[in-house]
């Protein structure tokens, strides 16, 4: 631990304050874009403050897992790139149910090298440039849905790795339960995380389709 930070952010002199302050307007009216503010030596946002980074290197953010910004556990944040931090999005792909299938135009996807595209060529996806320059990717089409569902979760694996959306985690809804399991002592991980997959089923019922939770039950 740096034990340094105590002195260098003002917690030894009780120089120190805590606030919510909005990020963002938000369709939802809610708190959802609230972020945490250290009010010590200027501004500082509590996930930067956790992760001891006052100033980041260029081209590096920090990852809130849970999808909740007021959660600010530094086992909750990652460093990561400007694109990985766009890829820990629900539904990342768009799927075409007519067809079967599924696309993208994930910046992650817009450099594959030639050994990796032929791999997918030989797979049936196809590649076209679509009006804004980027690199769309075409699944083929598939003869029931939940072929494509598990080619789809294939994909998003190879291509989006630790930073694929995880509805286990996602608090963005569910924060009282990620308080009564941290803070309170309620439940194991493992069964809130069961909790937060079947509140995404009850709620949420494209993004329950999406990851196939009612085949995970």
């Amino acid at each position: 631990m740096d034990k340094s930070v105590f002195e260098s952010e003002g917690f030894a002199e009780k120089r120190v304050t805590l606030s919510l302050k909005s990020r963002n307007t938000t369709k939802y009216g809610d708190d959802r874009t609230l972020v945490p503010c250290a009010f010590s030596n200027g501004n500082i946002t509590l996930h930067h403050l956790v992760m001891n980074c006052r100033s980041l290197p260029e081209g590096i953010e920090i990852d809130h897992i849970t999808h909740y910004l007021g959660i600010c556990t530094k086992d909750m944040l990652r460093a990561c790139s400007g694109i990985q931090n766009s890829i820990n999005r629900a539904c990342r792909c768009s799927i075409d149910e007519k067809r079967c299938s599924f696309s993208t135009v994930c910046q992650s996807c817009q450099h594959l090298d030639d050994n990796k595209r032929k791999e997918y060529e030989k797979k049936g996806y196809t590649f076209k440039v679509n009006g804004k320059g980027k690199m769309r990717i075409y699944s083929k089409s598939f003869e029931r849905p939940g072929q494509m569902y598990h080619e789809l979760e294939i994909f998003e694996k190879e291509q989006f790795g630790a930073f694929r959306y995880n509805p286990s985690y996602d608090f963005s809804e569910t924060f009282y339960a990620f308080v009564a399991w941290k803070m309170i002592g309620w439940g194991t991980e493992t069964e809130i995380t069961k909790y937060n997959r079947d509140y995404i089923i009850r709620n949420r019922p494209e993004v329950a389709k999406y990851y196939q939770l009612e085949e995970c039950k």
